[in-house]
This record gives C-alpha cells, structure tokens and sequence, in this order.
C-alpha cells in the first residue's frame, strides 16, 4: 500500500502505526498519521506551517492529547485504519493527481486529512489555534504551486549551480541540519573557486576563509543526526532567494541561471543568514555587486 507514497509521507505513515501500536489502540487515525507528519512535516508543509505562524508547540500537544484520550485495548499486531483515515488517504491519492504527482507526499496526506469533516487531525488544527481551515488548506495550494513553479526554475541551472546547490544539502547533511539555508548556499557556491560569484566576491576584495568562517559561526549544528533516510529540504529564505535568482537571471536577459544569479538572489533576501554573513565581510550593496559581475561576464 505505502509503495504509492513518497519516501517522507511513508516515513510519516509508519510512525503513526508505531505510535498506534505503541498506545495499543485499537485503530490507526487521523490523529496518529498526523503525528507521524509532525515528525517527517516535508518542505510545503513546513513552509506553510511558517507561512501562518502555526504554534508547532501546541499542535503536538493537541495530538498528543487526542491519542491519549482513545481507548485503550490488547496490544494488536496489525492496527487496522479507522474509516476516517481511510478516507483521507483515498482523498490524497486524488489530490496528488490532480497535481499531477506519481507519488502522494505528505502535503496531499495533510490536506486529505484536513478535507474529511471533524477529523481528528482537522481538530487537532482548530484546537492549536488555527480559526480558518479553509485558508490553512489554500495556503498548503499555494505552497505546492510555488513549489511545481520552482521545479521549472530548477531545471534552469547551469551545471555549477546545480553543483552548488548539490553542495549545499551536503553541508546542511554533514551539519545535522534538516533544512537548507542560505548558508548552505553560500558554502555550496564556495566549494568552487572558479565560478562567476567567487570571482565577483574577489573582484570586492572578500576574503574567502573569512567569509567561510561568518557563516560556519551563524550555522549551528543540529541537535541530532537526522533519522535515516531524511533528505534536508530548503526552508523559506532558501526558496526566496533561489526565486530571486531566477528574476536576476530574467533581467540579465539569461536563458539560464548561475552561481552568479544565485549570489544575487541570496544578497536580495537582506535579513537571511547568507546575506549577513556576506554583510560581515563587507558585502552589502546589491547595485554594487551586479555591476561587479556584469563586468566580470564581460571579461570571461
């Protein structure tokens, strides 16, 4: 069954049948997969859950509340789904379709679960604080149509900045960081000394071991190693910024986009932790530095 599911929304499946289990519930609800999404939220849920202010805090604690309040019965080996779940499973495959998906994630399983009427995880939602469900559900729309746009903006990438962004799962990985910044852009760009933003950087006189040590000293570790299996995804800033790299390259007139495009987009995102780490050394002026890599274009 779980095959038709992505990797996160299957993680997300299976740790609601675990926390069933482990409760010794006698059904695997709406509550229970909702608690498996909170562990394994996936990049539109989390951006959405940003996007509206939604007090995490309170949400577990509604979720935690509703599966203590089920019954509690024998320990079963196969706990079976309620006929709500059910349904919002049914309704996810649809809502994935509809999108045009192969695979359901765990935002067509958020948005099935708040479409079946007094469900639990719906409850969970109005009980944390969030009065208009409806809007909640367009905003998670929103989301997933940002995210098909950015998909297209992706493949716009020339080789280095595919590298660079490659680079920077890897550091937000190796950091125990579940999301991608635009500091794990930021080092991703500096893994190549060679590209059109490295040179520009130079061009201002930054120096590099300096730059690198800004940003090391505003990125900090997670707390621990993600579980197995748990790929960092970009957080809000980091799209924001990949987003103005696409207009950088459009007003350049640029057919594709570069490491130079996305040192632009990450300058334009001025209270992200990329830009100020640029802004300690001494790179703050957008106008400044377009022109700077203009003329180095201009050169190559």
């Amino acid at each position: 069954m779980f095959d038709k599911f992505n990797e996160g929304a299957q993680r997300a499946l299976i740790l609601g049948q675990e926390a069933a289990a482990r409760e010794k519930h006698d059904h695997l609800g709406t509550e229970h997969i909702m608690f498996g999404l909170l562990q394994v939220p996936g990049e539109i849920n989390s951006a959405t859950f940003k996007r509206q202010a939604v007090n995490l805090r309170k949400v577990v604690e509604q979720v935690e509340k509703r599966m203590e309040s089920n019954a509690v019965t024998e320990a079963m080996a196969d706990v079976p789904f309620s006929e709500k779940a059910k349904k919002a499973i049914e309704l996810s495959v649809d809502i994935s379709k509809g999108y045009g998906e192969e695979a359901i994630g765990q935002e067509h399983l958020l948005l099935g679960m708040l479409a079946v009427e007094e469900s639990d995880a719906a409850m969970v939602f109005k009980d944390a604080g969030v009065e208009d469900i409806r809007k909640f559900e367009d905003g998670i729309r929103g989301e997933i149509e940002s995210s098909k746009k950015r998909k297209s903006i992706l493949a716009m990438l020339n080789e280095p900045a595919s590298k660079a962004l490659v680079q920077a799962r890897e550091e937000a990985r190796q950091n125990w960081n579940e999301i991608i910044g635009t500091e794990h852009i930021l080092l991703g760009l500096l893994k190549d000394q060679e590209n059109l933003a490295m040179a520009a950087l130079k061009k201002l006189g930054v120096d590099m071991r300096l730059l690198q040590k800004a940003i090391k000293e505003i990125t900090p570790p997670g707390i621990e190693k993600p579980a197995e299996g748990t790929q960092p995804h970009f957080d809000l800033e980091a799209k924001m910024a990949i987003d103005n790299a696409a207009g950088e390259a459009r007003e350049m007139s640029h057919n594709y986009i570069g490491p130079e495009h996305l040192l632009l987009g990450i300058l334009a995102v001025k209270t992200c932790a990329g830009a100020s780490a640029l802004n300690r050394t001494g790179v703050s002026n957008i106008k400044k530095m377009r022109i700077t890599i203009s003329r180095e274009m201009a050169q190559k």
